[in-house]
């Protein structure tokens, strides 16, 4: 590392209010993450939506891929600042939804509304690293989101398994968009370095990419809904939906990503499938623990505690095999 980034530190004057926002906007997104897979068995039966469980994390999934996407567009163009507002502000709002939900169908637009300002507000984070940092504190910026994940994998199920035993599910995401607010709060400030670009440098409308992000969020929605339809409905719902991933998706991968091309196309594949499984398995295990073997919401939560710490410690371990070879 260079003089100038060893005394230039993420916390020092100039970068400290945006070190301290974002990775206290990637916490809470971790926490609400983990807080939603522990007590999402009690939502689904308080709201008696058990047929919609699936649909529940497939939502917010969705919906942050056209939101990333236009996010990307719109910042390249208005420099970031509005997209920040106008995502924290969506995000913010899907939260309120969902915190007030009375019925499952409620939930799931306010999921909806959340995912996508969640997929926008990553890609302003990614932005300000790019343009507020230098690229001598990109690695430890990264390395900041990524501990930010600790702590909410050792309090956050917890947390929320205690306060939905002792109150409800609800105040969870109080607490959430509490903390939310004030993270984005920290972060303002900064926001007034992004910014726009001269009107002969702005970029076009992506429409027709934009266009297919919507397109991929409606074919993975649609999946997820097939196995409530009727038969011949299932078959239609997976058909037009595997086709419509398929199609929509590959504008938006790199080029061969779907036939594992080597380099970037077979990373992306293969972190995309590795993501998948684990996640996939992880939002059925607190179900399963609580469900059929009786345990409670933060008896449950102990579970995806175990799996985030070792995910965490498996990407120490990984950093520092690669560093040193």
């Amino acid at each position: 590392m260079s003089t100038t980034a060893t005394r230039t530190g993420l916390l020092s004057g100039r970068y400290a209010l945006a070190t301290i926002g974002m990775v206290a906007i990637v916490g809470v997104a971790a926490f609400q993450n983990l807080a939603m897979t522990t007590i999402m068995p009690v939502i689904s039966r308080d709201l008696d939506g058990e047929a919609l469980y699936a649909l529940a994390f497939a939502a917010p999934l969705a919906a942050g891929v056209p939101g990333m996407v236009l996010a990307g567009n719109w910042t390249d163009r208005a420099g970031g600042r509005i997209v920040a507002w106008v995502s924290a502000l969506l995000f913010a709002v899907g939260t309120a939804v969902v915190m007030l939900a009375p019925t499952m169908e409620v939930f799931l637009v306010g999921r909806l509304v959340e995912g996508f300002g969640a997929g926008a507000i990553d890609v302003v984070l990614y932005v300000l690293v790019a343009r507020i940092f230098p690229a001598e504190l990109h690695g430890p910026v990264f390395a900041g989101f990524a501990a930010a994940w600790v702590v909410p994998a050792l309090i956050g199920p917890a947390i929320a398994g205690i306060v939905t035993d002792t109150w409800n599910w609800h105040w969870v995401f109080a607490g959430a968009l509490v903390i939310a607010v004030g993270a984005f709060t920290v972060l303002v400030p900064t926001l007034g370095r992004l910014q726009a670009p001269s009107v002969e440098l702005r970029p076009p409308w992506q429409r027709i990419r934009i266009g297919w992000s919507v397109a991929a969020a409606v074919s993975i929605l649609l999946l997820n809904v097939a196995p409530d339809l009727t038969p011949w409905g299932m078959v239609a719902a997976v058909v037009v939906g595997l086709v419509g991933t398929w199609f929509a998706l590959r504008p938006l991968l790199p080029t061969g990503t779907f036939r594992a091309a080597a380099g970037l196309p077979s990373v992306v594949l293969l972190r995309g499938l590795v993501a998948a499984s684990f996640f996939g398995s992880e939002a059925y295990v607190p179900f399963l623990l609580q469900a059929k073997h009786g345990l409670s919401a933060s008896a449950a939560g102990l579970a995806l505690t175990v799996a985030a710490l070792s995910w965490a410690a498996s990407s120490w371990a990984h950093g520092r095999l690669g560093s040193s070879a």
